[in-house]
């Protein structure tokens, strides 16, 4: 079995953590990033944005991508979530 040196025994411990630390910064940082997103889209949908309705859909595709069965999308609904898109 090698003998590592006593520098070597050092600087692999802390290569270790300092790899396994920038892995753990990414991953929260990526949640920190989804998070404000995710609020700040609940906050445009809450003011009556449309956010996700794009100008080419139309409420047929809306309805059946949505499950509007009800048919709860109406002209005026459409045209204002178009025009603010």
């Amino acid at each position: 079995m090698a003998i590592l040196s006593r520098r070597a025994r050092r600087v692999i411990p802390i290569t270790i953590s300092l790899i396994l630390a920038a892995c753990l910064l990414t991953i929260v940082g990526g949640r920190m990033v989804r998070a404000y997103q995710e609020l700040r889209n609940e906050q445009r949908v809450r003011q009556g944005e449309a956010v996700g309705v794009l100008p080419w859909m139309t409420l047929p595709y809306i309805a059946r991508t949505y499950s509007d069965t009800a048919g709860e999308v109406g002209p005026s609904q459409a045209r204002a979530a178009v025009s603010r898109a």
